[in-house]
């Protein structure tokens, strides 16, 4: 037998959103010159980088995924929460 030609074919492959947990790490410096003076001991702590809602643990990315959810793809809130919890991102509680 000879090689004739070949035949490609293709399939599609859908991988979901994948969400993980960003860590930030602040660290604090104190003056030791100070401590042994028993001067007023500052503990300086480095900032925490800016946030998009103040007080809230989502970054911009996500944000973003959910409000795209909502106003482009009609997707109301309590279906997110449902997909979330589905793929095992999100753990609520309707007792609580």
């Amino acid at each position: 037998m000879h090689h004739c030609g070949s035949e490609d074919s293709e399939q599609l492959k859908i991988i979901p959103a994948k969400i993980s947990v960003i860590k930030h790490k602040q660290f604090k410096y104190a003056c030791r010159g100070c401590e042994h003076e028993q001067l007023s001991n500052k503990i300086i702590t480095a900032p925490k980088p800016a946030q998009p809602i103040p007080g809230s643990m989502a970054s911009p990315e996500a944000l973003a995924a959910v409000v795209t959810a909502k106003y482009c793809d009609a997707l109301p809130l309590y279906r997110q929460v449902d997909i979330f919890e589905r793929g095992g991102y999100l753990r609520l509680s309707s007792g609580s």
